[in-house]
Order: structure tokens, then C-alpha cells, then sequence
């Protein structure tokens, strides 16, 4: 019981720090439309809880149907009027797919040719790869290189949707959570825009993670002990792919590590089912990292020359430690980005440890502490519209957002952050009301993979 009420209150006590990051980064307007909108959403929900013909079969179906059409539509219409991959990292992976679907495998291309751009960042060969692929499907139905990317950003993004309201209907088998799932995908605004308009890694990472969160919540909701390893196999593939196109996915490890405590502590049944995934997602990870070194050398790709010029990991953290930069705190910046290049012609990598020793004693624990929040709010899924340096291709973007922008990116903002902080209190308070109820116990795990999805969606 001792372990049991200090897990509770670990747990309890992160889901605040969660709902601190959610808070912190809304200006006081904000925060007072959001709790207006909940609010407002709490008098609803009891109100209709007392319509018995709305929560009946039919009108349920209704309203789930109409919210998937409505988010379906949304993607669609996105993806075919939003277009800035005129921009830096989406070009140059774009140029260099179209280079591979035409024959020529020599890397050392980027737009203006001044560096050997896959050298310093091969974390991107690997999805470089599968786009001149995807280019090469299209071409065989007769689709312009363009027009094959635009839907293929939709189709996987569709994707998103069928997979999590799959999930939904696995965990629970229940239409009234289908129809919340349906909500969610329908307000959540995180997929609408960025990863709509950027063909990039971050979209196929997210449909990859939603197929893997439904393949988790297969094996966690099946009695039979052939489905486990039948699907784990899946995971283990799915996993590999998601893995070897963006490396940090990896947080997904921790999470079912994490699950998998609440199964030993809270005393859930079937321990086996989540260590199977947790095995999956590791082999997963062994798989990604053997095979991917002979699939790039297949296209000419020379590992052994981006181990002399690729940045190193320290490059990275230095980066998530910068107190100012041009992009904001922590963010990416381009001065750091030549110091490492720097350092890495001069032999010298002590100058970025030392410049991570200088940011840590600058910054100091409240900094720090700032910048672990805003990583958090990101990784919750910060809407990223209009940010840095995509901004240069919105002229592709329809008027009405251009001279709109501000306000609607203040409207996803308060969306997102709606969405994140309404599941974080429901997780709380069935946190706090756990038993060994098996009824319960099922609602807190269905509630955490919920927020485990967002989380995913947000760090893609």
C-alpha cells in the first residue's frame, strides 16, 4: 500500500508540473479564454448528460461521423492550399529525393552546393530515402512530384485519425469514447498546419506513432497469448521504421516503462502484456540501428564520412542550453550551428563542453527550470505555426491566414492547451481515486495513453 499511494503521489504531483508548463506559456488573456472554454464545456457536458435521446446510439454515431468528416476535410483542404517547402531542411531533403528517383546517389548536394549537408545531419538520409520512394509511386499513376507529396501528407495524416479512433475503439470498445476521441482529433490543432505544410520527417513520425500507440493498446486489451507476440512482432517493425526515421521517439520507451510500473504498483492484470511491448520497442530499436547503416550504403550513402563530419550529441544539448538564440531560448541557432563546425575542422570538441559548462552556470536553477518547461510545452504539442524560419513560405499560404495569422495562432494555442489540460485533470483526479478496481484502473490506463499520444504528436 506504501508504494502504491507514493506512486499516486509521484504521479499526481507530475501531472501539475505538466499543467504548470500548460500554464505558464499563455499570456493572461489566454488562460482566461481557456478557462472559459472549459468552464463552459463542464456546464455543457452536464446539461447534455441529462438529453438521453443525444447520448443515444444513433445520435452518437451522428456526431462522431460529422467531427471525423469535419477533421478529414480540414487535412485535405490544408494540404492542397498550404505549401512552404521552399524553406531549408524540407528543400534539401526534397532535392535530394528527387536526385535518388533520377539515379544520382552522390550526397554531397544541398541547395547551393556551398556544403555537404547530409554529412552534417545524416539523421535524415534514412527518410530522404523512403521520399524517393513515395516520389516513385506517384510517378507510376502519373502524379507530378508535388501533387504525390501533398497527398501523401494527407493520406498519412488521414492516417493519424483511423488509427486513433482505432485505438480508441480497442481500449474500450465503447462509442461514447470514440466520440471524445473524435472531438479531440477534430479541435487539437497540432497536425492542421506545420506538419501539413513542411513535407517532412514530422509528419510520417506521427502517423508512425499513432499505428504503434494502436498496435500497444491491441496487445494490452487481448487475452490471447498468440495475438501478444503476433502484434509484438508488428510493434518490434513499426517501431524500427519510427525509430530510424527520428531517433527521439524513443520516449515512447520510457512511457510503456512507465505503464508498466503503474501495472506492478497499481496491481494490474496481465503484467505480461506491457512487458512484451516494452521488449518489442527495445528490439525495435536494435533492429532500426543494425540494418539502417547497409540501406543508406545501398544508396551510396558513406557512413564512414558522416562520422568525421556529422555534428556531435554534446552540438545538441549546447543548443537546448542557449539562453538567447536567434529562434528563443533553447531553440536552434545558427551561430552555434558554425562554432560546432568549427570546432569539429579546429579538433576541438572541448569548446563545446565548455560552452555547455558557461550556459548551465548562466543559466542557474531557475533557468534551467524555464527552459525544462518550455520544452515540455513543446513536446506537449505547442503549436509551432508561423515560427522561425517557416515563415518565409507562407506567401503560398491563402490571405485570409496570412493577415489573420496572430489571431489564429492564439486560437491553436489556446486549443491545444484546452485539450492537454482538460485529460490532464481527468488523469489527476482518477489518479487520486484509484483502487483496485478494475474499472477504474482501466480508465486511468486508457486516460494516460491518451496524454502518451499528444505528447508523441507534440515531440514529432
Amino acid at each position: 500500500m506504501f508504494f502504491k499511494r507514493s506512486f499516486q503521489g509521484v504521479f499526481g504531483l507530475l501531472l501539475v508540473v505538466i499543467a504548470l508548463t500548460q500554464i505558464v506559456s499563455q499570456r493572461a488573456n489566454n488562460m482566461l479564454a481557456i478557462i472559459l472554454i472549459m468552464g463552459t464545456s463542464y456546464v455543457v457536458y452536464t446539461q447534455l448528460k441529462k438529453i438521453e435521446w443525444f447520448w443515444s446510439q444513433k445520435c452518437q454515431k451522428i456526431v462522431t461521423a460529422v467531427l471525423i468528416a469535419f477533421n478529414i476535410l480540414m487535412l485535405l483542404y490544408v494540404s492542397l492550399n498550404f505549401q512552404i517547402n521552399d524553406v531549408s531542411d524540407p528543400l534539401n531533403v526534397q532535392i535530394k529525393a528527387t536526385e535518388l528517383l533520377h539515379g544520382n546517389y552522390n550526397w554531397h548536394t544541398n541547395i547551393n552546393g556551398s556544403e555537404e549537408y547530409f554529412y552534417f545531419y545524416p539523421n535524415v538520409v534514412f527518410y530522404t530515402i523512403f521520399l524517393s520512394k513515395i516520389m516513385s509511386l506517384g510517378g507510376t499513376f502519373g502524379l507530378s512530384i508535388q501533387l504525390t507529396l501533398r497527398l501523401m501528407t494527407f493520406l498519412f495524416l488521414a492516417g493519424i485519425t483511423v488509427f486513433a479512433m482505432l485505438t480508441s475503439w480497442q481500449l474500450n470498445k465503447n462509442r461514447k469514447s470514440l466520440l471524445i476521441t473524435a472531438l479531440i482529433l477534430a479541435v487539437y490543432p497540432v497536425m492542421y498546419l506545420y506538419p501539413n505544410m513542411v513535407t517532412y520527417t514530422d509528419t510520417l513520425t506521427m502517423f508512425l506513432t499513432t499505428v504503434v500507440l494502436y498496435l500497444i493498446a491491441v496487445v494490452i486489451s487481448t487475452r490471447s497469448y498468440n495475438t501478444w507476440f503476433a502484434v509484438g512482432g508488428a510493434i518490434l517493425l513499426v517501431y524500427a521504421v519510427l525509430y530510424a526515421v527520428k531517433p527521439n521517439m524513443i520516449v515512447l520507451l520510457p512511457a510503456v516503462l512507465i505503464l508498466l510500473l503503474m501495472a506492478v504498483v497499481m496491481k494490474m492484470k496481465n503484467k505480461v502484456q506491457i512487458i512484451v511491448v516494452s521488449a518489442s520497442l527495445a528490439l525495435g530499436i536494435v533492429v532500426s540501428t543494425v540494418t539502417i547503416t547497409p540501406i543508406t550504403q545501398h544508396y551510396g550513402f558513406d557512413q564512414t564520412q558522416a562520422k568525421k563530419t556529422e555534428l556531435p550529441v554534446t552540438h545538441w544539448i549546447n543548443m537546448g542550453l542557449n539562453p538567447v538564440g536567434s529562434n528563443g531560448a533553447g531553440a536552434y541557432d545558427l551561430n552555434d550551428d558554425n562554432n560546432a563546425r568549427q570546432s569539429r575542422i579546429d579538433n576541438n570538441p572541448q569548446l563545446i563542453k565548455q560552452s555547455i559548462k558557461y550556459r548551465l552556470k548562466t543559466l542557474g536553477i531557475g533557468g534551467i527550470w524555464k527552459l525544462a518547461l518550455d520544452k515540455a510545452q513543446m513536446l506537449l504539442g505547442t503549436p509551432l505555426f508561423g515560427f522561425g524560419k517557416y515563415m518565409t513560405g507562407y506567401a503560398k499560404a491563402p490571405t485570409f491566414y496570412i493577415k489573420h495569422q496572430s489571431m489564429l495562432n492564439a486560437l491553436f494555442s489556446i486549443m491545444a492547451t484546452t485539450v492537454i489540460l482538460i485529460i490532464v485533470t481527468k488523469l489527476f483526479v482518477a489518479n487520486i481515486k484509484l483502487t483496485d478496481d478494475s474499472n477504474a484502473i482501466n480508465q486511468t490506463k486508457v486516460t494516460f495513453i491518451y496524454l502518451v499520444g499528444i505528447a508523441s504528436i507534440g515531440l514529432a
